[in-house]
């Protein structure tokens, strides 16, 4: 493996901010408290917070795949944890003002975050010189993407209490947790499906 860009750079004094590691760019969890080009802070406990720290995560992240050789088009994999879920739309929305309209697998948590901060994004991303990314399955707004990158395949969230063919919450399922279970799992199946493959690839 080799570190690609360094923590301290951009603020981040204990982890790397970037490694890559055979065909894969690893870009570590962030916040948008501040942004490590200026040292200016964003907005907290505002209404604005949240989109503002999110410019502030995915400008980086950005900018931290140009400087390696990479483009957001490199972007496989994004995993974003929320303080409210409720504004995930926000995040989204701001996410492809910044990165434009990049197809990848997304997973979005909420959870209740430690410390400051609205969200925290991490990425992974192919290495520079790597076959263009496959997108088998491409999100329109309510299905789950998929896309294959490295030899491996990435599958977006599949949610069990969301249509994946109009993206509409199945409120009949909203107190059957097994349902829903099941509604996720077809999810994932319909998914690799579309990548060639069954529910025996799955490695993670």
């Amino acid at each position: 493996k080799k570190i690609v860009a360094s923590g301290p750079e951009y603020r981040q004094a204990n982890i790397s901010a970037a490694i890559l590691a055979g065909p894969l760019l690893f870009l570590s969890g962030r916040r948008g408290t501040v942004d490590p080009r200026s040292g200016v802070a964003a907005p907290e406990e505002t209404p604005d917070a949240l989109r503002a720290q999110a410019k502030n995560c995915y400008e980086i992240k950005q900018e931290i795949l140009n400087r390696c050789g990479a483009t957001t088009d490199s972007i496989l994999r994004l995993d974003c944890f929320l303080r409210d879920i409720n504004r995930a739309s926000e995040e989204v929305e701001t996410r492809r003002s910044v990165l434009g309209d990049v197809t990848c697998a997304v997973t979005t948590v909420g959870l209740p975050l430690g410390a400051r901060g609205e969200m925290e994004v991490a990425a992974l991303a192919l290495a520079p010189g790597q076959e263009r990314k496959k997108v088998c399955r491409k999100a329109n707004g309510t299905s789950v993407a998929a896309v294959c990158g490295a030899g491996l395949i990435f599958v977006g969230e599949c949610q069990g209490g969301i249509d994946d063919a109009t993206g509409q919450p199945l409120r009949e399922l909203a107190d059957n947790p097994e349902k829903q279970a099941h509604n996720a799992l077809d999810t994932l199946v319909e998914s690799l499906h579309d990548c060639g493959v069954g529910l025996g690839a799955i490695v993670r």
